[in-house]
């Protein structure tokens, strides 16, 4: 069958291959992350992991998964502000 195109404020992909004659087609309507499809707590941390590493060095990308991890024991959210920044990435 045919992609169709997705309504209005939809999300998703299309995509189709001509190879050696051959049509090949497939569409992604709701794509990873969404509600309906929700990452597992590893995926998020890896995405978190890959994003936060174009900012922070990696000693404090480890130690926010951690304090976030463990963030209803946080007493203190100074060093979760102070690790934020990035005007202290090691290059």
């Amino acid at each position: 069958g045919d992609v169709e195109p997705a309504g209005r404020g939809a999300v998703g992909s299309a995509v189709e291959i001509v190879a050696n004659g051959e049509t090949y087609k497939n569409a992604v309507h709701t794509p990873r992350g969404y509600p309906e499809k929700p990452l597992t707590d590893e995926e998020v941390e890896a995405k978190f992991r890959n994003q936060a590493l174009n900012a922070l060095d990696g000693d404090a990308v480890d130690r926010l998964v951690d304090i976030v991890a463990d963030l209803e024991r946080l007493d203190d959210v100074r060093e979760l502000i102070q690790l934020c920044h990035t005007d202290g990435k090691a290059t």
